[in-house]
């Protein structure tokens, strides 16, 4: 599978998470602003990083976008 077609089947699954957690956080930040970051393990030297201010931080939101990464790259 190439890259493009990995990207494309990621975001398609993770489309609904993100969109219903979008309307919930206002996009602001400064440069004064300390930034804190989520590592999720997905497999063997993949990582998804989310920040912790970001639509995607909730638990629910990580579960959904580390199994549908595992889902797109074949490991269930």
């Amino acid at each position: 599978m190439t890259g493009d077609m990995l990207e494309r089947r990621i975001a398609t699954s993770l489309e609904k998470v993100l969109l219903a957690k979008a309307d919930q956080v206002a996009a602001t930040q400064d440069d004064s602003t300390v930034v804190v970051w989520r590592r999720i393990p997905v497999a063997e030297g993949i990582e998804i990083h989310v920040r912790e201010d970001s639509v995607g931080s909730s638990e629910s939101s990580a579960i959904a976008m580390r199994e549908a990464v595992r889902a797109a790259i074949g490991r269930g």
